[in-house]
């Protein structure tokens, strides 16, 4: 191998692990920041990936409970959206599983908004 060759090689070796280096530092520092977290913003993102999965499990008995969704209130009484009758009970169901639905996402976006909020609110303080 020429010089000119072992010399390219030795900068790009040198090169990686400077950036090796760099990475290993940065992971650090990502995982000191995230120990100091405030106790607030872990509730809030704890309390976060619960709503998310309550939104998930809510919606997902949805669609397994009323696959002809949306059920409305007609002359005749309910039915589902291919025109098949339906009870007063079903339709009620139907009513509280899309309540259920928008309080649930509601909550999940709420919380991780706040605890976004409430990090770089302390981050801010910190500085």
């Amino acid at each position: 191998m020429p010089d000119k060759d072992k010399g390219i090689v030795n900068e790009t070796r040198s090169l990686y692990h400077h950036l090796v280096g760099e990475v290993h530092r940065q992971a650090q520092r990502d995982r000191q920041a995230a120990r100091r977290r405030p106790t607030a913003a872990k509730a809030l993102f704890a309390a976060c990936f619960i709503a998310g999965a309550f939104a998930v499990v809510t919606l997902v008995y949805g669609f397994i409970t009323f696959p002809e969704a949306p059920i409305r209130q007609t002359a005749n009484g309910y039915v589902s959206k291919r025109g098949r009758p339906l009870t007063r009970e079903d339709y009620e169901q139907f009513k509280l599983w899309e309540k259920l639905v928008l309080v649930s996402f509601g909550a999940a976006f709420v919380t991780g908004f706040s605890a976004v909020a409430v990090e770089k609110m302390m981050a801010r303080r910190a500085k």
